[in-house]
């Protein structure tokens, strides 16, 4: 292997001397060149071999992979990367020589050249770049740093008080993003929010210098975590501001399944000394494993288990079952068995490796079931016995990558491949997930399908084909679905697909709703759909909708309007209650649209929301008359509404009622409709070519075709540019060019 690299290694830095007999080579095809440096070695070497062994292909690649070489070879020195350059590219990264030129190499290539970097740069940072320049995206990232620009219409104070947060400049810097996303009202809020917490003054600024991104956390996670933190682990807030990155791991699958595993160890009497739980939950979950879990597992068995099955987010019941296990312990004790080491990470490291094991235990079964014939020498001790067979054991196989075999075998990112490797930390090997990517291939999943799959639910390719995919597959196919539907249907049932209900939950939803493709649409717009439970759920909702008259199925926004279905019935019930006292009738389509409305925002989203409208001037009447006309308006976003209102109130100089009484004026767009149109108006005004009043609402509504025809075709000779004008500022670009046509006076 050594002497490979090193003759490949010298051919590519001194170029061959050319002869008369063979013209001049200067880049040798690679297996020719291989098999000339390895003709006359001591030993026979495999090209093949070396990129299974060494570059971490697989034999069916393997087979793909002598034509590539030169072209990759041949690409590199177009780029104008010299033979050292491209010497050290393959000292460094050998799998490079096995990319695809035209969908791989080009494409970062290209990918580099649109963030502005020449070929020449580009050929500076490939060798720089080592296997990273084989990762799509990875350079993606390059000019997001385009997001500081935001900082910039800051106010200078609410920067500096970021600049403080910390005195190291890669945390300053970091400070300012934040501070540069969140507004001040934002960040004043979420103050109030951890002094409600407890958090004092002094926490708080520790805290957020240690890492400001904690004032950018949700409120709801920010809740969870403190509540964890606090009651379960019983830490004290100072503790917690002096370790902030407390406050950013899973809970689910990472701080509660240490904390019960510790709690485990420590009930059984396994472990004496109290780990700090700042260091248990910082360390990687490779690092945990080797300290906390394989020197228990004979102590306490199906911990292993246990602890993969809780980092996968299954709950951690069977390891607070283990907290009671203390029999199995003492049983070992009474048969003579010792108590672990003090050290457990000693022990685990003298422990002798699988496949030696399995050599020693054959070993000694034979010696036992065979026993030698009887000499006058003296048995072999089996101390002795013991310490042969171990040693003759065979080394065994180098450790599976997961986060390797997620990018290469099923097609993820490297940021997404190493996000999910850890719920697969429990892997040893490739044949099930093998076994699965070769049943969705069968199916007729494409590769970037299967990426998908393996990103929403890393815990698919751990199942058996045998007994929950095929069968999966056999109880859809019962249901009337292709293979193909089924394929398209994987993707986006995510976890569910391994679930026994999903075939029942389907049955039911095709009846509801008619057609595959029908429930498809559904579940993508609505996952919630088929996660609810149908008899406790789904069935008493269609009951209520079904007593007022309304048919989910009927409705042409019909996959939006499910999102009702999977609603709690009590919010269901409600909101025919307050459809009914908002005076819209029932078997109209305005009390259909009131009741999902409703139904989908419930009763605390939708008290808040009649209070924001009362902020705005509103009165009892005038909501319920824009609700009796377009139920909508409560749906809209709360920004957005506080803008249009600021337009034609301010702006257009409308009343409240007036526009309670014609709600759509809120829907339209502001930039793109009602803005280009008011200014039109006032141009022609001011050029004194429009007499009449109209009224704001009538120009708003109608289509841009019979606005052109009637307000700006007239126009265009009278008043030069307003076609173009118009047109301009309907796209978003302003309205700059009508206003500065309102100063100028007609030809007439």
């Amino acid at each position: 292997m050594i002497h490979l690299r090193r003759c490949v290694l010298s051919r590519l830095l001194r170029p061959p001397c050319s002869t008369t007999a063979a013209p001049a080579n200067p880049l040798l095809p690679l297996h020719l060149h291989l098999h000339r440096l390895l003709s006359g070695a001591a030993e026979p070497f495999a090209v093949e071999d070396y990129l299974v062994e060494s570059c971490g292909l697989t034999r069916s690649r393997v087979e793909k992979v002598p034509s590539k070489p030169d072209a990759v070879l041949a690409f590199l020195s177009g780029l104008g990367l010299t033979r050292p350059d491209i010497a050290a590219i393959v000292a460094s990264n050998p799998r490079l020589l096995c990319a695809r030129v035209d969908r791989t190499l080009d494409a970062r290539v290209a990918e580099l050249g649109g963030i502005g970097l020449s070929r020449s740069q580009i050929a500076r940072l490939i060798p720089l770049a080592r296997g990273g320049f084989r990762s799509k995206g990875r350079f993606a990232n390059w000019p997001s740093y385009a997001f500081m620009s935001r900082a910039i219409d800051r106010p200078t104070k609410h920067l500096e008080e970021a600049m403080a947060l910390a005195k190291d400049r890669e945390k300053r810097l970091f400070a300012l993003a934040v501070f540069a996303i969140l507004s001040q009202e934002k960040i004043t809020k979420k103050l109030g929010l951890f002094k409600k917490l407890g958090w004092s003054q002094e926490d708080l600024s520790l805290a957020a210098k240690n890492m400001p991104s904690i004032l950018a956390m949700g409120e709801k996670r920010l809740r969870q975590r403190m509540k964890f933190l606090t009651e379960d682990v019983g830490l004290e807030i100072p503790y917690i501001a002096q370790r902030p990155a407390l406050m950013f791991y899973s809970i689910e699958r990472r701080l509660l399944p240490r904390h019960c595993l510790i709690n485990v160890l420590k009930r059984n009497g396994l472990l004496k000394i109290n780990y700090d739980f700042y260091s248990t939950a910082l360390i990687s979950n490779e690092k945990f494993l080797d300290k906390f879990v394989h020197p228990y597992v004979e102590s306490v068995p199906g911990i292993g288990d246990a602890y993969a099955s809780s980092c996968a987010g299954c709950g951690v019941d069977q390891l607070k079952l283990l907290s009671k296990n203390k029999i199995i312990l003492q049983a070992k004790r009474s048969c003579g068995f010792k108590r672990p080491p003090a050290n457990p990470c000693a022990a685990a490291a003298r422990r002798p490796p699988p496949a030696a094991m399995i050599h020693l235990r054959r070993s000694f079964l034979s010696r036992l079931l065979h026993p030698p014939c009887p000499t006058p020498a003296n048995p072999l001790p089996l101390h002795r016995l013991l310490s042969s067979a171990a040693a003759a054991a065979p080394i065994p196989p180098e450790p599976f990558a997961v986060e390797d075999y997620l990018v290469d075998s099923c097609g993820l990112t490297r940021a997404r491949a190493k996000k999910a490797s850890g719920k697969l930390s429990h892997l040893r090997s490739p044949s099930n997930p093998d076994a699965v990517l070769a049943f969705l291939s069968g199916l007729g999943l494409s590769r970037p399908d299967i990426a998908a799959v393996v990103v929403n639910d890393p815990l698919f390719i751990c199942a058996r084909v045998d007994k929950t995919l095929a069968t999966r597959v056999a109880e859809l196919t019962d249901l009337g679905l292709s293979r193909s539907q089924i394929a398209r249907l994987i993707p986006v049932v995510r976890s569910l697909f391994r679930c026994k209900s999903l075939a029942p939950r389907l049955a039911f939803l095709l009846t509801v709703f008619g057609s595959f493709d029908r429930c498809l649409e559904v579940i993508k717009t609505n996952y919630g759909v088929l996660s609810s439970n149908v008899e406790a759920v789904i069935k008493p909702n269609l009951a209520v909708l079904k007593e007022c008259g309304i048919s989910i199925a009927d409705r042409p926004s019909y996959a939006f309007a499910s999102r009702v279905i999977s609603r709690p019935t009590k919010h269901l019930e409600e909101a025919v209650v307050l459809a009914n006292e908002f005076g819209a009738k029932q078997g109209t389509r305005v009390f259909t649209n009131a009741v999902m409305i409703f139904g989908i925002l419930g009763q605390e989203k939708l008290a808040k929301k009649l209070e924001f409208f009362k902020k705005l001037g509103w009165s009892q009447d005038d909501l319920s008359l824009a609700v009796r006309s377009m139920p909508h308006i409560l749906a809209m976003k709360e920004e957005r509404m506080r803008r249009g209102m600021k337009f034609l109130t301010e702006d257009v100089g409308l009343e409240i009622p007036y526009i309670a009484r014609r709600p759509a004026l809120t829907m339209y767009s502001i930039e793109c409709r009602l803005l280009p149109r008011h200014c039109l108006i006032n141009v022609l005004k001011g050029n004194g070519l429009l007499k009449a009043d109209y009224d704001f609402y009538n120009i708003s509504v109608i289509s841009n075709d019979d606005f052109m025809e009637k307000f700006v075709q007239p126009y265009v000779e009278s008043v030069p540019g307003l076609g173009d004008a118009y047109a301009s500022s309907c796209t978003g670009c302003g309205v700059h060019q009508l206003k500065l046509l309102s100063k100028r006076k007609t030809k007439c």
